[in-house]
């Protein structure tokens, strides 16, 4: 429950903070407790929420960050 709190909390803080300052690495605070306590495949679950939440709130500008982030595209 404290996990899925850490998300929104992590969500809201990265909405304000708006495109300039990247967020992303507080989302492994709510992925690492969740992992801690429910285990590999739980923590896989809260990973894929986090990436959600963060890709929805992001503007286009960030979707392509994100997307680069993955890894090469192409050739």
């Amino acid at each position: 429950m404290v996990a899925v709190a850490l998300i929104g909390v992590v969500g809201i803080a990265d909405n304000l903070t708006g495109v300039e300052i990247s967020f992303s690495i507080f989302y492994l605070l709510p992925v690492s407790l969740a992992g801690w306590i429910g285990g590999r495949w739980i923590s896989f679950v809260f990973a894929v929420i986090c990436a959600g939440v963060s890709v929805e709130r992001a503007p286009a500008a960030r979707q392509i960050q994100a997307v680069e982030r993955t890894g090469p595209i192409g050739p």
